[in-house]
């Protein structure tokens, strides 16, 4: 078989002998043939894109949603802030594995900040028990609150979060 839709003469190949036989140009059995080719066509190119609409990084933009869902990050499509930009939504679910075994950690809260926001750096520093400052480096306004947002639905339950910009060298601050 080639690797798109099978050809008749494909089919054919896979009937018993006494009907390849009977398989000839013109024939009712030839014209069959060629029918369940013809309306096979669409099921056979469902099934050549079937894996790449499951790949977050080359799955159309409107499987995206589904494949958050599916791997729990819709939410982080849906905040105040608005939704993602589609590239950072296709990194998220790609990276959606490793950024659940290290769930509830400051790794883990820091990179999915640093993805679902777009920001160039952040820091989390502990205050005090059970409390932690998260210093974002030159956020936009929107990124800032899409900060917010995120930390407020990744961070542990138990844990208090200040999320502030600071501002770096390079953007106009006072060493």
């Amino acid at each position: 078989m080639s690797g798109t839709t099978m050809r008749a003469t494909e089919v054919a190949l896979l009937l018993p002998e006494v009907y390849r036989r009977a398989d000839q140009p013109g024939s009712v059995l030839h014209a069959l043939i060629e029918v369940m080719v013809e309306l096979q066509g669409p099921a056979d190119a469902s099934l050549r894109s079937f894996w790449s609409d499951l790949d977050p990084l080359g799955a159309p933009e409107p499987n995206l949603a589904r494949l958050a869902a599916w791997v729990g990050l819709d939410r982080l499509d849906r905040t105040v802030a608005g939704p993602l930009e589609p590239e950072r939504l296709r990194q998220l679910v790609h990276l959606a594995a490793l950024l659940g075994a290290r769930r509830g950690t400051a790794v883990g809260l820091r990179e999915v900040v640093l993805v679902a926001s777009g920001v160039r750096d952040c820091r989390i520093q502990p205050v005090a028990p059970f409390r932690v400052r998260i210093e974002v480096a030159d956020p936009s306004p929107a990124q800032l609150n899409l900060v917010r947002e995120v930390v407020a639905q990744e961070k542990p339950a138990h844990l208090f979060a200040d999320v502030v910009a600071v501002r770096t060298a390079g953007e106009g601050a006072t060493p």
